[in-house]
């Protein structure tokens, strides 16, 4: 289940919301802020998020539909410690991810999630809430990544991504959207950080 794709246009994070802000396009023409009100891509009001969302998206996102300075809430995830220890045993297998006993007993003090198991979490909600149904083709990698803060059992990551830049090739099938991706737990510490460019067709 995917929760309505819903996109901000704002002057940079934090901003307050304008008197009279109006609609343009088939977005709200919102601004970032602590009370902003969300409003759905297509209009309609997306449900509360507590982990999982509870509607699907019926539209399909375009490149045309990107702009530089949009913020897109693309939802939330609860981190379970099971999770953690078989991301860890399968791919990332250093005892601060695998044995509870030797993470207390370590430097940080109990468990905590590989980074790669940060990016595969942040991958899997950007599918669900923005790629999934659009024109998406590929990307051909990122420009950086950062793991700022651990990430532990019971921390509920949100996700919001900022489009950067947009650009349409003069020649060829693809556009090209630059966003970087910045998640957070449920202290407001980044846990992570990256920028990406990914390909979108141009239909």
């Amino acid at each position: 289940m995917r929760c309505p794709l819903s996109l901000f246009k704002g002057h940079g994070r934090g901003g307050a919301t304008p008197p009279g802000a109006k609609r343009r396009g088939a977005a709200s023409e919102l601004f970032v802020g602590q009370d902003t009100e969300i409003t759905a891509f297509d209009g309609r009001q997306p449900p509360t998020i507590e982990g999982t969302c509870h509607r699907l998206r019926t539209f399909t996102v375009k490149f045309s539909d990107f702009s530089v300075g949009q913020i897109i809430a693309a939802g939330t995830h609860t981190v379970e410690e099971s999770s953690i220890v078989r991301f860890g045993t399968d791919f990332d297998p250093q005892p601060f991810h695998v044995d509870k006993d030797a993470a207390t007993a370590g430097h940080w003090h109990g468990l905590i999630a590989s980074g790669f198991h940060n990016c595969s979490i942040a991958m899997r909600l950007v599918a669900d809430h923005i790629l999934r149904g659009s024109d998406s083709y590929a990307s051909p990698g990122l420009e950086y990544v950062k793991w700022p803060a651990p990430v532990r059992p019971g921390d509920t990551l949100t996700l919001k991504v900022e489009v950067l830049g947009v650009r349409r090739p003069r020649f060829g099938e693809f556009g090209i959207v630059r966003w970087q991706w910045s998640m957070t737990n449920q202290r407001s510490e980044t846990v992570l950080d990256l920028i990406a460019t990914s390909l979108f067709g141009l239909r």
